[in-house]
């Protein structure tokens, strides 16, 4: 019944009758745009985006969290229960294409923390291929690299269906320069230099140059 006027910055009424607006659909793996659509179907008469996910005179710092105080979303329980049961008897990769089902196609309330309830069991040899891979049975991973492995076979997975981890936002980020450093050990051992060294080592071979080589 109103439409927006940018000159006046304000909402007037409709001079021609009425017109019924529509709400795109959004997919769960947009993050905020999702729980903010989610908002918009039951909050009512908001006047910024502020009383958007303002529930009951508390401002909430998410649009997810504001979804969660007025109990529009689960708890997750039967994705990770899922999982759990599942590696009884799939293997690590399995688990791992699961998740990304699960985050892909189902209504997860609070994917980082599923990601850690799901992640004993994503990353359970995650060690084991690594030490495959170098061929070195002895070599030790640190927590932080085992989790980032774990973030690149998912992302793996979400690659060979046209997503990305990018694309969702409230899972942790993959960290591409452990896994540059982690898988090969000879790249490992060529970073480890001295850059101020390396720094006056340049100035001093760059000021040799002639003009035709600089």
């Amino acid at each position: 019944m109103f439409t927006w006027h940018a000159k006046e910055k304000e909402w007037l009424p409709r001079k021609n009758g009425m017109s019924i607006g529509r709400l795109y659909f959004v997919s769960p793996s947009s993050g905020e745009k999702y729980y903010l659509r989610l908002l918009l179907n039951v909050v009512r008469g908001p006047l910024t985006f502020q009383d958007i996910h303002t529930v009951d005179g508390v401002v909430h710092p998410t649009y997810m969290s504001a979804c969660k105080a007025l109990s529009l979303l689960g708890n997750d329980v039967e994705w990770v229960e899922s999982i759990r049961v599942a590696a009884q008897w799939q293997s690590g990769n399995r688990l791992r294409e699961l998740f990304v089902s699960i985050i892909m196609f189902c209504s997860v309330a609070d994917p980082t923390k599923f990601f850690w309830d799901a992640y004993p069991f994503l990353s359970e040899d995650v060690v084991r291929i690594q030490q495959r891979l170098l061929q070195n049975n002895d070599v030790v991973f640190s927590p932080e690299e085992v989790v980032n492995y774990t973030l690149f076979y998912i992302d793996n997975i979400l690659n060979a269906n046209g997503r990305s981890l990018a694309g969702f936002p409230h899972l942790p980020q993959l960290n591409r320069h452990l896994i540059n450093v982690g898988s090969n050990r000879l790249i490992a051992g060529e970073r480890e230099y001295n850059a101020e060294e390396e720094r006056i080592r340049f100035s001093e071979l760059y000021s040799r140059l002639n003009i035709q080589q600089t």
